[in-house]
């Protein structure tokens, strides 16, 4: 990121392309080492700041990092339009390090820590369209969902031996029966990350006002950490609330269950009466992030697979509609 800003300040254009290299490079790594099996993400380098690998930090690192390595090749075509390009190009490789870091870390506090870098960056690469009232609301919703996310770590903290340690914690908490409060206070992250109802209001303005590359990859890539952090929620806690036997799901769970269909249902409503593109596909982002909470919320093998499969699935499909997008208004000016 500080060679792409300190090139871009002699040439944006050599800015813009170091992000190519550099997502590509992420991407492939990743990519080739956690298909093997042979990725070490071990690090000694800082006190409590530590990492580690598992299957779902594996899928969900391939795909975002593949997501910014697409979106990387419209940026020495967009990078003229913005005001501070060498700043751009840095901000964007920060926030794929981010993303990066939240998945691969083994350890609460690190995970924070890399959850607060990616809401930093991708708030300053917002008011690049020149549009400063989408940041601010972008900040309101992902300071709420960062606060919930930090208070849950805090309780797990402390009923964790005074240990940041994601497995354990996860243990300890699940030994004593659960926490309806960590459970909410972690689905309050989701939700505001993930972009669905109630906390969706960000999502369209955000994704009509960002710049084009910067809409592709909130929609295919940072909204994905929603959907990361539910996990954690929905699959990794053990389920709270009475249990409904009729239909063999937790309260919570059918809750959550619930919430999932209202934003399927209101994003796909609003999406088909906008005439503007990126409005609709912004609701549309918004409807699908709730096929995949349901999914979720659901815990069976077979919907776990399909939530998984639709978080490729959409991640794929919004980046390059948003690409086409761009492109085309690139080309007409509208």
């Amino acid at each position: 990121g500080i060679l792409a800003y300190g090139l871009g300040r002699l040439n944006k254009i050599i800015g813009s392309a170091v992000t190519i290299l550099a997502t590509g490079f992420a991407f492939v790594s990743i990519a080739y080492y956690g298909f093997n099996g042979s990725l070490d993400a071990t690090s000694d380098l800082l006190p409590m700041v530590t990492f580690g690998v598992t299957n779902l930090g594996v899928y969900f690192g391939i795909l975002v990092s593949f997501v910014f390595f697409m979106v990387s090749f419209f940026n020495p075509y967009f990078i003229e339009k913005y005001k501070y390009p060498a700043l751009y190009s840095m901000l964007f490789l920060f926030s794929l390090a981010g993303v990066i870091g939240v998945f691969f870390t083994d350890n609460f506090l690190t995970l924070f820590f890399f959850f607060e870098l990616v809401v930093w960056t991708s708030l300053f690469l917002i008011p690049m369209g020149n549009n400063k009232k989408s940041a601010s609301w972008y900040y309101g919703f992902s300071a709420f969902g960062s606060f919930s996310l930090l208070f849950a770590i805090l309780i797990i903290y402390t009923g964790n031996n005074n240990s940041f340690d994601i497995s354990t914690g996860i243990t300890a908490l699940n030994s004593n029966g659960g926490s309806i409060t960590v459970f909410l206070l972690f689905m309050v992250a989701a939700f505001a990350k993930l972009g669905a109802f109630p906390l969706h209001i960000w999502l369209p303005k955000v994704l009509t006002k960002t710049p084009d590359p910067v809409t592709a990859v909130f929609s295919g890539g940072l909204e994905k950490l929603g959907a990361f952090v539910a996990v954690f929620g929905l699959l990794k806690l053990a389920p709270v609330g009475v249990n409904i036997e009729v239909i063999g799901m937790s309260l919570a769970h059918y809750a959550i269950a619930i919430l999932g269909a209202l934003t399927i249902v209101f994003g796909t409503l609003m999406a088909i009466r906008q005439d503007d593109a990126k409005k609709l596909l912004a609701y549309s982002s918004m409807s699908n992030g709730g096929y995949i909470l349901v999914a979720l919320a659901i815990m069976s093998d077979t919907s776990v697979s399909g939530a998984l499969y639709h978080v490729l699935a959409h991640a794929l499909a919004s980046t390059a509609a948003f690409l086409a997008i761009g492109a085309v208004k690139r080309q007409t000016g509208t």
